[in-house]
């Protein structure tokens, strides 16, 4: 290794050596060599190089560069003159802090081994809001069954209900199954209406697997009207995990059965 002089130098954690500046994890920087030494032909720890801790000005690695916006944040070593924006995806280690920006003599990063504990505090916690707001963002986009704890009997907060959404086709004459991923206890139903009027025969029917959970509802309504059950089976209301949700419809010769069906619950342990 050559420490040569204005370089970063840092302490390797998994050794406790010097190094010089490099795409590394587990650096400490401790500063830059105040002088040039060269133990290429040494082994570790036969020579020591003194560092000085301070500000300095070293260049920026362009694919990932840093700017005046990113002032006072951690920047990250990239080798032992030149610095980046980024850990490169938990590949880089800190170099210090970024104090200025100038077009002509690069980065200035304020160097010191005293501050890499608050450095990387910093960095940990920035993480750890950013990790909160991509869950945020998330959940503001898409908040399904996934995100939506169970509700217990009693419980003094009260509960996210969630919802299916199940379309049957006008020539729809077999069962619609429905596979569930969380255990779920049906509370209500609508179907909705969305073609031609339907025929006396015609009727839907909410099931746990194959047991009625509702009666045969009618479906002999014209388009838009909404159906819902006149009764609801405490007994088969709640779908295992795994369990099958199934919509029977029957229909009558020259009948439209298309409608929507929602079946909306709570998720329960």
């Amino acid at each position: 290794m050559i420490a040569y002089a204005g370089g970063i130098v840092c302490t390797d954690t998994a050794t406790g050596y010097g190094v010089v500046g490099q795409v590394k994890t587990g650096l400490v920087a401790r500063g830059i060599a105040r002088s040039t030494v060269d133990n290429s032909a040494g082994q570790a720890g036969d020579k020591s190089v003194a560092v000085e801790e301070g500000r300095f000005w070293f260049d920026i690695y362009a694919s990932d560069a840093v700017t005046q916006a990113h002032v006072d944040q951690p920047v990250f070593i990239y080798d032992d003159h030149t610095i980046a924006r980024t850990d490169g995806s938990a590949a880089r280690s800190v170099a210090g802090v970024l104090r200025a920006v100038d077009s002509a003599r690069g980065a200035l990063v304020e160097v010191s081994c005293a501050n890499q504990t608050a450095i990387a505090a910093e960095i940990a916690a920035r993480e750890a809001l950013e990790a909160n707001i991509t869950d945020q963002d998330a959940m503001a986009g898409v908040l399904n069954a996934k995100s939506v704890a169970t509700v217990a009997d009693a419980n003094v907060i009260g509960g996210i209900e969630v919802a299916h959404r199940i379309a049957i086709a006008d020539a729809a004459t077999a069962d619609t199954d429905v596979v569930l991923t969380y255990k779920t206890m049906i509370t209500q139903i609508e179907v909705i209406k969305t073609g031609g009027a339907g025929g006396a025969s015609d009727t839907v029917q909410v099931k746990n697997g194959s047991t009625a959970i509702t009666d045969a509802m009618s479906i002999n309504v014209a388009d838009k009207i909404i159906v819902r059950p006149s009764t609801l089976d405490d007994a088969q209301m709640t779908i295992a995990a795994g369990g099958t949700l199934k919509i029977t419809c029957t229909k009558a010769a020259a009948a439209n059965v298309a409608c929507i069906v929602i079946v909306r619950g709570l998720r329960v342990a």
